[in-house]
């Protein structure tokens, strides 16, 4: 591991791009969005390349969690490694074009990771907040997405190989030619080391961030689909259900859940309504522009899903 100075990795056809760029600090200069302000980790800007589109993440570090970085690898890094390891593992995900970390006496400073962007792809989360927003697979194309997902994502757990964010924002739904792709983005987490030792406690992980969300997309039989082509019992299926609904009862859903009651109640008093009015009444997830406003004001969070 590099203790102190700049290291880069760049794809071969990308180079000429990069060239006079001998640090990531001149990348970032250049392209990047800049180092992500005090209390935001990373930082996002797509980039218009003679090689095409790509997107750029930065990532930054400050007080305590620089302090970390000494023990552990740069996200930048893991998240460059692991969309290699996830293409030879079978799963759709974006090319892993370039990398680099700056670190002084073995702490992270500031770090890049750069991927080719998916084009006309549209995430998940999208497709459920806005329904007939974008265009859906035809139920045999469906079938053979769950099926050949859940068949992969069975083989990285069994090399014990974990992904940790599954969420419906990072899926993206897209076309390769004539046939469908799911696409999996934004891995920083995938295969890190204690669910690499205590595999059980990865599987029922990754199987319970999808079934946080997966309700709200697939019908029962496709959910079932998964799980036989998964290959799932009905004890590993409890255990993720039973983790699903203890990662569903959040601060943020509890406070999602209380702003949708109180935008969708017909009639309100004046004034700030009591905590109990809030949480009384009103469907359980509304995807209005108005929750989700809110919620940016109140969470201070760039998506009020998480």
């Amino acid at each position: 591991m590099l203790i102190h100075g700049a290291e880069m990795e760049v794809a071969p056809d990308l180079r000429p791009a990069f060239a006079g760029l001998a640090r990531p600090r001149d990348v970032i200069a250049r392209w990047g969005p800049g180092v992500p302000p005090g209390g935001a980790r990373s930082a996002v800007r797509e980039l218009a390349l003679p090689q095409g589109r790509f997107f750029l993440k930065v990532y930054a570090y400050s007080g305590l969690w620089r302090l970390r970085t000494v023990f552990i690898a740069a996200r930048a890094g893991r998240e460059f490694r692991n969309l290699k390891r996830m293409a030879a593992l079978g799963f759709r995900v974006p090319e892993a074009a370039a990398w680099g970390q700056e670190r002084t006496l073995g702490f992270v400073g500031t770090s890049f990771v750069l991927t080719r962007a998916i084009e006309g792809a549209v995430d998940l989360r999208s497709v459920i907040d806005r329904p007939g927003s974008a265009p859906l697979p035809p139920s045999g194309e469906r079938r053979r997405l769950i099926g050949e997902f859940a068949r992969t994502l069975r083989r990285a757990h069994e090399e014990r190989f974990f992904i940790h964010t599954l969420r419906a924002k990072n899926l993206l739904l897209g076309r390769e030619g004539d046939r469908w792709a799911l696409h999996v983005i934004d891995v920083p987490f995938a295969g890190i080391g204690r669910y690499r030792l205590f595999p059980g406690w990865g599987r029922v992980r990754d199987l319970a961030v999808l079934m946080r969300w997966a309700r709200q997309l697939l019908s029962r039989p496709d959910r079932m689909r998964f799980a036989r082509a998964y290959g799932a019992d009905r004890a590993l299926l409890r255990k993720a259900q039973k983790r699903a609904r203890a990662d569903g009862k959040s601060f943020a859903l509890l406070v999602r859940e209380a702003v949708t009651a109180y935008v969708a109640a017909p009639a309100r008093p004046r004034g700030l309504p009591s905590i109990t009015g809030m949480f009384a009444g009103g469907p359980p997830y509304d995807t209005s522009e108005r929750v989700d406003e809110i919620l940016r004001e109140t969470l201070g969070r760039k998506d009020p899903h998480d």
